[in-house]
């Protein structure tokens, strides 16, 4: 038995580092540009990995200080992003910062107050800082309402230790998807390295992805999105909200929550009848939030035209819209 478990040690060996110069060949073959050509779906998720970082502080996945990148959607549409040294998406010029230090705004949120999908001087954080306002933009892709909790006591306790202005307002574009993203498993460091780095895995991922087998971080077609139901009062985002209106009047900081009208999947114009839009206008109410409903908005545009096509997000017309009356909200 031993002679014969020895006799096999190399074809074993054999097979093993035929396994390792196998992985090793296709790892360097995926990064090679001509994949990122023929397979956009491909190209896409590199592009997404590279501009996210792990942030060991808070636990969440966030946008990478530096960033300077134009990315390629496999739906046919292309944005700049662009970042900070803190990794905060830009907003406008930074010479009125001496200014006006006293009119400053933080935007947050996920993707909708972000911006992904559209360039960086398209998203509504960059037009309000056009606008005699300082902005710092926080918001970050597929954040929960609990990430944003953990980021704003971050950034207040970081701003007070420095003797820094705290902001005179906060601005929150919410998003429904809080409520899957809050209630699903958060990634660890070891995993979103390895989904980052390691190119067989995004190779795999942009393959599930592609066949509907499933969905990207970013996809705003999610089937638990579209029928929303009452979440129970002790849904993680319902506490989430609870604990950041604790924070807004310990620090006396106004939020101001914005609401849009649901996107009606796959495409058309918004739903104007949303259970979900009429209960977070009245939940944010009731915790003493600042409400800009847009669905009134909305409704007037001749064009109904507010969604990139096929995706979801909101294009630069609306957050064209979206700015427009935040600005006129701010100036009451």
């Amino acid at each position: 038995m031993n002679r014969l478990t020895k006799s096999n040690i190399p074809r074993i060996l054999t097979v093993f580092w035929g396994i390792i110069a196998f992985f090793f060949l296709i790892e360097v073959t995926l990064r090679i540009p001509y994949f990122w050509q023929k397979f956009p779906i491909y190209q896409y998720k590199v592009q997404e990995k590279k501009v996210h970082c792990f942030d060991e502080i808070l636990n969440a996945i966030l946008l990478c200080p530096y960033v300077n990148t134009v990315i390629r959607h496999p739906q046919g549409f292309h944005f700049k992003l662009s970042t900070n040294s803190y990794g905060e998406r830009i907003t406008a010029d930074k010479s009125k910062e001496d200014m006006l230090k006293q009119k400053s705004i933080w935007a947050i949120g996920d993707s909708l107050t972000m911006g992904w999908g559209i360039s960086d001087k398209e998203s509504f954080p960059y037009l309000l800082s056009k606008d005699d306002w300082i902005v710092r933009n926080l918001a970050s892709d597929s954040l929960g309402s609990r990430d944003i909790k953990n980021i704003l006591q971050y950034k207040i306790k970081l701003s007070k230790s420095y003797d820094l202005n705290l902001p005179s307002k906060i601005v929150w574009m919410f998003s429904r998807s809080d409520f899957v993203d809050d209630a699903s498993q958060k990634s660890n460091k070891f995993k979103f390295w390895l989904g980052k780095n390691i190119y067989s895995l995004i190779a795999l991922r942009s393959i599930l992805e592609a066949n509907k087998y499933t969905k990207d971080r970013n996809d705003y077609k999610d089937a638990l999105l579209e029928n929303f139901q009452e979440p129970d009062s002790r849904h993680p985002t319902l506490i989430a909200l609870q604990e950041i209106s604790l924070l807004s009047k310990k620090y006396k900081i106004p939020i101001l929550i914005v609401l849009t009208p649901d996107w009606k999947y796959p495409n058309g114009p918004p739903n104007y009848s949303s259970v979900y839009l009429n209960y977070m206008d009245q939940y944010f109410r009731s915790l003493d939030f600042q409400v800009l409903n847009l669905t009134a908005k909305y409704k007037e545009d001749s064009t109904q035209d507010f969604y990139l096509l096929d995706d979801g997000h909101p294009n630069a017309r609306a957050h064209s819209l979206i700015a427009d009356q935040i600005i006129i909200t701010l100036r009451k």
